[in-house]
């Protein structure tokens, strides 16, 4: 809920602006969590995603906390020559259902990691027993019928990413259900720059023939997939 909190106020704060110009949200304030993921190399933690871009002047952080029936959300702004908060106020909302919602949603690259993965995505109103335990792995079953990619398209490249000239292959691990849909996408190995987040997106949208056990039987699946992200000159 929190980073799709900050996204939105993130383009209210780009849409009402006069006078400044708001960060691009895959700059290289995002990149210290992407780091993490075990694919990130010294050389991808380093990377700058703001290259060419004019240093910020304020930087807006964001503070949640979600109560039974409310939310309480703080924001604060501190200038960057001297670090004075000029601004840092508290406002509480109800938790309606559709703020309820947004907890499915996609985190930021600063997003939900839970050992060695990273940012995880469940489909609004999917609710996995045992966050999965119970679905098989492709990789470990020999009688299924794998899910085969009906309608898969490309993920593009973020401006960020491509400015700075990412590439590489992101790790995700999928749970397909018995539908073809995507439920649950993981982040296993992942590059800098917005390319995570893009790569969830895309793959979130993907349909399928579903897995099939022996007797022809639709059945959820995990399966591990590679996206590549490259530049043609």
């Amino acid at each position: 809920m929190g980073a799709e909190l900050a996204r939105q106020f993130s383009k209210s704060l780009a849409k009402n602006a006069r006078d400044f110009v708001i960060a691009d949200p895959n700059s290289e304030f995002d990149t210290s969590s992407a780091s993490r993921l075990p694919s990130q190399s010294a050389a991808d933690a380093a990377v700058n995603c703001s290259a060419g871009k004019p240093k910020p002047t304020f930087v807006v952080e964001g503070y949640m906390d979600q109560l039974q029936d409310r939310v309480v959300i703080r924001i604060k702004a501190t200038r960057t020559d001297d670090n004075k908060a000029i601004f840092d106020e508290r406002v509480t909302v109800p938790l309606t259902p559709e703020l309820q919602a947004l907890e499915s949603k996609l985190p930021s690259a600063a997003g939900k990691l839970s050992g060695e993965n990273g940012p995880t995505w469940v489909r609004p109103g999917f609710h996995i027993p045992d966050n999965g335990a119970n679905v098989p792995s492709m990789d470990s079953v020999s009688n299924y019928t794998p899910p085969r990619c009906l309608e898969c398209p490309r993920a593009e490249y973020p401006d960020s990413a491509m400015v700075a000239k990412i590439q590489g292959m992101i790790s995700v691990r999928v749970l397909i259900d018995a539908t073809g849909r995507p439920a649950e996408i993981i982040v296993l190995k992942g590059l800098p720059c917005g390319l995570n987040e893009r790569t969830v997106e895309t793959v979130a949208t993907w349909k399928f023939d579903p897995a099939l056990e022996p007797d022809g039987k639709p059945v959820a699946v995990w399966q591990n997939i590679e996206v590549n992200f490259q530049l043609f000159n």
